[in-house]
């Protein structure tokens, strides 16, 4: 089962973040994001509710070990769901067939988003 702090690192490697970019979308220190991921400290509900605002996500998400991440299709005609569905089905495949992604280089200031 995954805990929050692994998933709480997953989102935020999915999206390209440093620890330290993290942070300051969330307004905490670069060691209190560490503490998060490692375990050691839970983030308090004005902060989970920054997380659930950061990855689009619901605080179940975060705070169930066995919640899965789901998409809202609602509002979202059976044309625009069969194209999410196909998009999914897609991305699974390529996902099979790909070596695991290369982890994201540190803060050294290549990185667009630093620019």
């Amino acid at each position: 089962m995954i805990r929050m702090g692994e998933k709480i690192k997953s989102l935020r490697e999915a999206k390209g973040l440093t620890q330290a970019q993290l942070a300051r979308r969330i307004f905490v220190s670069k060691a209190t994001v560490c503490a998060y991921e490692n375990g050691t400290r839970q983030p308090p509900y004005e902060v989970l509710l920054r997380l659930v605002r950061q990855f689009n996500i619901t605080t179940d998400y975060l705070l169930v070990e066995d919640a899965k991440n789901e998409i809202n299709v609602d509002g979202l005609t059976g044309e625009q769901r069969n194209i999410i569905a196909e998009l999914i089905f897609s991305l699974r495949k390529v996902n099979s067939l790909s070596p695991e992604p290369e982890a994201h280089p540190s803060n050294d200031g290549s990185h667009p988003d630093n620019n």
